[in-house]
């Protein structure tokens, strides 16, 4: 069969208007992060201080050391700043089964405050705080099997009892200790 130029114009013509009508549609029928966390937390019940899992959680955790700021022999003390990484599954937020626009949310601190999350905290140090920029530098991620993943830039200065017996040949050990805060 011989190629006819109307056939193809005509595809050419009719397609343009038919694809857009699409997306549109699809757009409109999938959940947007609000709606999505309007579903999983306000509609399922969800508690922040309920444990997601009856016998536990894993979560992992990972340390960026960004910088050490200051050794002091005079307050027996060290500041650094870091970034925290944590990562666990909460199956109460996982949307796979439901219309999302997106695999995984970004979302805000403030969604932070709504989510179980491990209540870890450096129990040894001086002082912590995560930095403020104009606001709290917290990044929350949701995916949609219910990984939560959560990365905090903090500010931290910790005890480090120095023996300088052997100066200028001695070796300093400076430790934090990171853990879950649990009220018993």
């Amino acid at each position: 069969m011989p190629f006819s130029p109307c056939l193809f114009l005509f595809f050419l013509l009719v397609l343009p208007s038919t694809q857009p009508l699409e997306v549109v549609e699809l757009r409109s029928e999938c959940l947007n992060e609000a709606q999505l966390m309007d579903t999983l937390i306000r509609q399922n019940d969800y508690s922040k201080h309920k444990l997601p899992q009856k016998h536990g959680i894993t979560v992992s955790v990972e340390f960026w050391i960004q910088e050490i700021n200051t050794i002091s022999e005079m307050t027996n003390d060290f500041e650094l700043e870091l970034y925290i990484n944590e990562m666990w599954t909460d199956p109460n937020l996982r949307f796979s089964h439901l219309r999302a626009c997106k695999a995984n949310l970004t979302l805000d601190q403030q969604t932070l405050t709504k989510l179980w999350t491990p209540n870890t905290c450096f129990v040894n140090s001086k002082f912590a705080e995560i930095y403020e920029s104009p606001f709290q530098n917290v990044f929350l991620t949701l995916f949609d099997n219910g990984t939560v993943w959560v990365n905090y830039r903090v500010h931290v200065k910790g005890p480090c009892n120095m023996d300088l017996e052997d100066f200028p040949m001695d070796t300093q050990s400076c430790r934090l200790n990171y853990q879950r805060y649990v009220l018993s």
